[in-house]
């Protein structure tokens, strides 16, 4: 128990960073007992840092948000370290339950949308064909009465012509 409350996490370590390092780090807050570093060297590491004094690890929890070398570090007692991540376990069982339900929903309701416009479609088209229909019928006849009255008042023209100039129809 009393090794627990010794005891602090570092998170969101760069891979460059060495046990060297920490207990360079860590040395100004009290004696150092021990440091378990962890993670693959690649993306982040982590570690265990215990100290010897009870003083020491309260000073490391001050440097919460430090950089050390090249990033900014999370430092969290153990057992809340050990508290968080069953919370956070927990947390992500649960919303990964709630995406998994919204998935089978979306996929549901996106069927029924799909069922739904093929049904409608048949009739949408029908409708749309109609109206498409009557608008081309309207176009259609505006264009003949124009064509009609263009003809009417180029033919009145010519009458009109043929009237001046036929001296026989004058008499």
């Amino acid at each position: 128990m009393a090794l627990v409350e010794l005891t602090i996490c570092v998170h969101d370590l760069s891979p460059k960073v060495t046990k060297a390092d920490l207990t360079t780090f860590f040395s100004y807050c009290g004696t150092i007992d021990a440091i378990e570093l962890k993670g693959n060297g690649v993306e982040s590491q982590s570690a265990r840092v215990t100290f010897k004094q009870p003083y020491a690890q309260q000073i490391a929890l001050l440097l919460n948000n430090a950089t050390i070398l090249d990033r900014q570090v999370r430092i969290l007692p153990e057992k809340d370290d050990t508290a968080k991540t069953q919370e956070q376990t927990e947390s992500l069982a649960s919303e990964q339950s709630v995406v998994r339900a919204l998935q089978s929903r979306g996929y549901q309701m996106l069927r029924r949308a799909n069922e739904a416009v093929g049904n409608a479609g048949s009739a949408c088209v029908t409708t749309a064909t109609l109206w498409l229909s009557g608008v081309f019928d309207k176009a259609s006849r505006s264009t003949a009465a124009q064509l009609a009255v263009n003809t009417n008042n180029i033919n009145g023209g010519r009458e009109a012509e043929r009237e001046t100039t036929n001296p026989r129809k004058g008499k």
